[in-house]
């Protein structure tokens, strides 16, 4: 998140929106004494890329004279090659750098047309081109200061070139500061101010509404419960106060914005605490939490990873929703079901006590008791999330939120050779020495109830193949190339499949003597996401990959990346069908751009908005550094290839690979 003070938005308080309607600028861009500028070559690396902006950018400015939209061409380049640069000498560290100046590249075409065309007033071509070139000069060392600059300066672009939404109706912040004693509002009242005038811009409306949400998540500490101290929460409110004050000052206003969210996650812990039934817990974490507020004024930032770690352990999940689809379980699913749902309350609790203990250590989330303690809890909650899968596929009933069957399900007959050894491992569950292979047989075969469910990457095949189906032919054409012309082989190997573990399930010994189908149907379900994910990727294109604010790539590097993807799909469809293993990580760079790609944007100028705004608290953002080295690498894929380098080509594709099965394995629906 950054500040939404900017020196764009001090132009337009000052009177500048009269200059929108001056008349635009009439030279014809990259007009260059009767040549035109040479088009840009992508696939270069990004040391020599970079020197063909600087030298393209020169010629441009020597030629801009009084010609606002010639010098704000220059600029771009010139703040590009600077990006390019820069990103190299800061090796893994700049590979966010890089993004953006690739993220640059691509919309100079379209930029100089615009400019050309006098789609940008000249006085906002002329506020561009200085800020650009200021920026070019001296980029800020972090990240989030570049996000931020990045923003001002291309905010005249943005603002004459991106449609405005209607702006969103926030609540007063002043009039919710009136409501608490002793807060000035005057601060408040002139941050409404400056949220109404960001709301209005396209370059800052994202920056102007998250700045909203995190001060009023901060105001709720102007309400702190009676538990905290007087002193504490009269210093919270001075500091809260003091914040919204420096959001003004543009010097001031980074570091206003990183203490404000530190108090909301603080208000976000208070909150959470407060809402702990009386008793031991409930008064050792307020006594925690109280002295955490107190140590917030001297140590923000080590308070603040402090109660991130804790709010982390205070929404860890406990067994109430679980409890309440008992009623769907059948009667085999239910001693174990108790079990388990006692080892999650038990995890649940040894987790708060870990992270009230480990409230005093520099970051609690790093200490292998609480990784323990946390890795511990959720394989709790898994075992029952497992045993309520084992309990629809044995009644064949799903549960339905918020309601209660008539009567308890019953087991379908062609499972009821499970009753006796799901009852066995619920007793077993209680014996220290046997838990740990009862509970390896409840993951076993909720895999298999699992496997059994039909997926929609199986819905989208099967209606692919069917010519009465709606799907276009495109699409159609795309899933036959995918699976080398045996869609119809690989649905029925997966339906046998089914058979062969149904009928299995039926017999004595029922999971030893499915294992082998479900290995199968496991291998073919998986092969199903992966070619789902390349339909995906392929049918979305470069496009759709570059409308992510969180991914860019130049069309050499997509060639690097997926130009192979229909080969290598077609041949993991007939090794399936050959009953050899598949390589699930060869589709990892895949199924991380079908997750992270988004539609294509109605506008390519919708990309400026990315370049100065990521949202880092929420996956994929939270992973935007190792997402650009993805696209850092793939860029130098294609240039490791088109040189011939054959050994720094494999290295790239394993680390490729690597990172992004790192990033899907954080995804939290994963």
């Amino acid at each position: 998140m950054h500040s939404i003070r900017s020196r764009w938005l001090a132009k337009q308080a000052t009177g500048a929106l009269l200059l929108l309607g001056v008349a635009p600028a009439s030279a014809q861009m990259l007009d260059l004494g009767g040549s035109p500028a040479p088009v840009i070559d992508t696939s270069t690396a990004a040391g020599e890329l970079a020197s063909f902006l600087e030298a393209q950018g020169a010629e441009i400015a020597s030629r801009a004279r009084e010609q606002p939209a010639l010098a704000c061409s220059a600029g771009l380049r010139l703040l590009a090659a600077a990006m390019l640069r820069d990103g190299l000498e800061k090796g893994e560290a700049g590979a966010t750098r890089l993004l953006a100046a690739r993220t640059l590249v691509r919309l100079l075409p379209e930029l100089d047309a615009a400019l050309a065309d006098g789609r940008v007033p000249a006085p906002m071509g002329r506020l561009a081109s200085e800020d650009l070139s200021r920026l070019a000069a001296t980029l800020p060392g972090t990240q989030t200061s570049l996000d931020r600059a990045l923003r001002d300066a291309l905010a005249p672009l943005t603002n004459a070139l991106v449609a405005p939404s209607r702006p969103a109706t926030l609540p007063s912040l002043e009039i919710e500061a009136q409501n608490y004693a002793g807060i000035e509002a005057g601060p408040f009242a002139r941050l409404d101010e400056l949220v109404a005038a960001g709301l209005t811009w396209p370059s800052h409306a994202d920056s102007a509404a998250r700045t909203h949400e995190t001060v009023r998540r901060a105001m709720r500490v102007l309400a702190a419960p009676g538990w905290l101290e007087a002193q504490a929460r009269r210093s919270l409110a001075a500091g809260l106060t003091q914040s919204v004050t420096d959001l003004a000052d543009r010097q001031a206003a980074d570091t206003a914005l990183l203490q404000i969210d530190r108090l909301a996650l603080l208000s976000d812990l208070i909150a959470l605490v407060d809402e702990l039934r009386d008793g031991p817990l409930r008064r050792t974490a307020t006594a925690r939490v109280a002295t955490l507020a107190q140590t917030m004024q001297t140590d923000p930032a080590g308070a603040a990873r402090s109660a991130r770690a804790l709010l982390v352990v205070f929404s860890a999940p406990g067994t109430g929703p679980l409890e309440r689809l008992d009623p769907w379980m059948p009667t085999p699913v239910r001693v174990a079901l108790g079990h388990e749902l006692k080892a999650v309350e038990e995890a649940r609790q040894r987790l708060l006590s870990v992270g009230l203990e480990l409230q005093d250590r520099s970051d609690p989330m790093i200490e292998p008791a609480m990784l323990s303690a946390l890795r511990a809890h959720r394989q709790a909650r898994q075992s029952v999330l497992d045993l309520l899968s084992i309990g629809a596929m044995l009644s064949g009933e799903k549960p339905i939120e918020g309601q209660s069957p008539r009567t308890r399900p019953r087991v379908l007959r062609e499972y009821r050779r499970l009753a006796a050894p799901l009852l066995e491992a619920g007793r077993d569950l209680a014996d220290p020495a046997r838990s740990e292979q009862a509970r390896v047989f409840i993951a076993s075969l909720a895999g298999m109830a699992r496997a059994l469910e039909p997926t929609p990457d199986e819905a989208s095949l099967r209606q692919a193949i069917d010519p009465t189906s709606n799907v276009p032919e495109e699409a159609r054409a795309l899933w036959h190339t995918l699976t080398g012309s045996r869609a119809t082989d690989l649905l029925s190997r997966m339906d046998e499949a089914r058979r062969q573990v149904r009928t299995a399930l039926g017999e004595d010994k029922p999971v030893e003597q499915a294992a082998a189908a479900a290995a199968e149907l496991g291998r073919i379900r998986s092969l199903l996401r992966s070619l789902a994910a390349a339909h995906d990727v392929l049918s979305g294109g470069l496009q759709a990959l570059n409308a992510s604010p969180v991914l860019e790539l130049s069309e050499h590097a997509w060639n690097a990346g997926f130009g192979q993807l229909e080969n290598l799909s077609a041949n993991a469809t007939r090794s399936a069908l050959e009953n050899n293993a598949i390589a699930d990580d060869d589709f990892a760079l895949a199924r991380l751009v079908a997750a992270v790609a988004g539609p294509e944007a109605p506008s390519p100028f919708d990309a400026l908005r990315h370049l100065g705004l990521v949202d880092e608290t929420e996956w994929p953002g939270t992973h935007r550094t190792p997402l650009a080295g993805i696209c850092r690498n793939l860029e130098e894929l294609a240039s490791a290839r088109l040189r011939g380098e054959a050994d720094r080509a494999t290295r790239l594709e394993a680390d490729i690979r690597s990172i992004a099965q790192r990033v899907l394995e954080a995804k939290p629906d994963n």
